[in-house]
């Protein structure tokens, strides 16, 4: 219903998977069959996909899921490929259908209706074989994509477990580390802070996450945190400085925290982890 004759498309991209009554190799058959479109039938990855798949008897071409660029251009080239030659054999069949009906009433126009059909199929058959040609080198080349696409898949997984083992093995460190850790963003807003520096402040690691971490700093040293923070870069991502810390109840605390930054992508400042040491010994 989307399609008429003054916004036609090229070529359709059409899922296997479609909710409803009509299936995706259905609704590109119907859009094949009613507009004369190329049409590509996207289908999981996981499916099997042997070379039959790909018979240019079908209205239709295949291609797997996720979409893969070079995969989706090689196959949008075959689809416009094939739909031309089919429009170019079309052509020639109404141009004989035509002549046909110009040619029918005399023996000469007959002989030359006989010719000209002789070439027409002649054409026609030299067309079918040029197509098959080009999907059997279509079929094995998306074939050959499609095993290094599953690879990737495979490999990518693999890194992803990697790397959540790797964060599970970073998280456990942290925590059974004596010293303060606090990861916050660069305006201060904790975002996480380990067992050991929510027991020095006597709180709920659920009550910190959130607040700023400037808020249990003695109210003449915050000014500290504000400058060290703003001096870090990507030549300098590195601070070390002192300050007060309140505790219920009890007189101030000295830490000596040292501030490492961490960027993103673009190289801007996106956290700050912060290592703190208890000191007030030392300054007494």
């Amino acid at each position: 219903e989307l399609i008429d004759e003054d916004h036609q498309p090229d070529i359709a991209l059409v899922d296997s998977e479609l909710p409803g009554n009509r299936s995706g190799s259905e609704t590109a058959e119907a859009i094949n069959d009613i507009h004369n479109m190329a049409v590509i039938l996207l289908v999981n990855v996981d499916e099997k996909m042997e070379s039959q798949h790909f018979a240019a008897v079908g209205p239709y071409l295949l291609t797997s899921k996720p979409i893969n660029l070079p995969n989706i251009k090689l196959v949008i080239q075959t689809a416009l490929q094939q739909r031309n030659l089919k429009q170019q054999a079309l052509s020639q069949q109404q141009q004989l259908d035509k002549l046909y009906k110009d040619l029918s009433d005399t023996n000469k126009l007959l002989e030359q209706e006989t010719l000209i059909r002789q070439r027409a199929e002649e054409t026609l058959s030299k067309t079918r074989g040029e197509l098959d040609i080009l999907v059997q080198k279509q079929t094995a080349e998306l074939l050959i994509s499609n095993k290094l696409l599953k690879r990737k898949i495979s490999d990518g997984k693999r890194t992803e477990k990697a790397l959540k083992m790797s964060e599970t093995r970073y998280l456990s460190m942290i925590e059974n580390q004596n010293e303060l850790i606090v990861q916050s963003t660069p305006e201060g807003s904790i975002t996480f802070i380990n067992q050991a520096c929510a027991k020095f402040l006597e709180k709920g690691r659920d009550e910190l996450v959130g607040q700023n971490r400037i808020s249990f700093v003695f109210d003449e040293d915050q000014h500290i945190i504000k400058q060290n923070t703003d001096q870090l870069s990507k030549g300098n991502d590195v601070v070390t400085y002192e300050c007060r810390v309140n505790k219920s109840n009890e007189e101030p605390h000295w830490i000596r925290w040292t501030d490492q930054a961490i960027f993103n992508d673009q190289g801007k400042l996106a956290e700050v982890q912060s290592q703190g040491e208890d000191i007030t010994e030392q300054k007494l």
